[in-house]
């Protein structure tokens, strides 16, 4: 069985604008769960990141995505978020709407 490999590096293209790649977002996800702990509500999250990299989004970022139905650099970091579940950086089993480090990961660690 082949196992399947998200490419978090590559940047789409959402009406002829450039979408910031998942990849950017995994760094600031790591250091706002530090943070705050080692984990936190989404919602926190996406709030944090908002405020930390709004000023960084393209005009394609902000848009809906139709397929989705949510907004373009929220859906990029959420992929982020499963790239490191997939890496074993993030817990795969927190609870719905958790974003937990794992176990090792140090969330004191600079």
């Amino acid at each position: 069985m082949k196992k399947f490999e998200m490419k978090t590096d590559i940047a789409i293209k959402v009406s002829g604008g450039e979408v910031t790649p998942p990849k950017v977002y995994e760094e600031p996800i790591i250091d706002i769960l530090r943070q705050l702990g080692g984990s936190a509500p989404s919602k926190k999250v996406r709030k944090i990141l908002l405020e930390t990299m709004g000023g960084k989004f393209t005009a394609a970022d902000l848009e809906v995505d139709k397929k989705y139905t949510e907004v373009v650099w929220w859906n990029r970091a959420r992929w982020a978020r499963q790239a490191l579940v997939t890496a074993g950086v993030l817990r795969s089993n927190s609870p719905t709407g958790i974003w937990e480090l794992a176990d090792n990961t140090d969330a004191d660690n600079d």
